[in-house]
């Protein structure tokens, strides 16, 4: 039988001490917004996001041609940024550098 913050009751002292530490562990990640996954989204980077998404798009997606040109210019500007480090004046020279190459508006965005 479960309790309402998800610990099993035990009678072990040690069990029960290590459940402790662990509950409250996960607490504190809680708490102070630590998330190992979202961690590891914010450290890769902008080449290996696009990868990730590139894939699941060929699964959903018959024609791909549009994304894969779009991913690719992306990539060569920003591919070697973290996904964390992209703020709107990176986007708005990622855009402003596109335009310069003379290309479209369209694939600007």
């Amino acid at each position: 039988m479960v309790d309402a913050v998800g610990i099993e009751p035990t009678t072990c002292r040690l069990r029960a001490i290590e459940a402790e530490r662990k509950r409250r562990r996960e607490l504190e990640e809680g708490f102070n917004g630590i998330d190992s996954r979202a961690k590891k989204e914010r450290v890769s980077t902008v080449a290996t996001a696009s990868a990730v998404y590139l894939k699941e798009y060929r699964l959903k997606h018959r024609v791909t041609r549009f994304a894969d040109y779009g991913v690719q210019h992306l990539c060569q500007h920003l591919g070697s940024m973290m996904l964390g480090a992209i703020s709107d004046s990176v986007i708005n020279d990622y855009q402003l550098a596109r335009l310069e190459e003379k290309a479209a508006p369209a694939t600007t965005n």
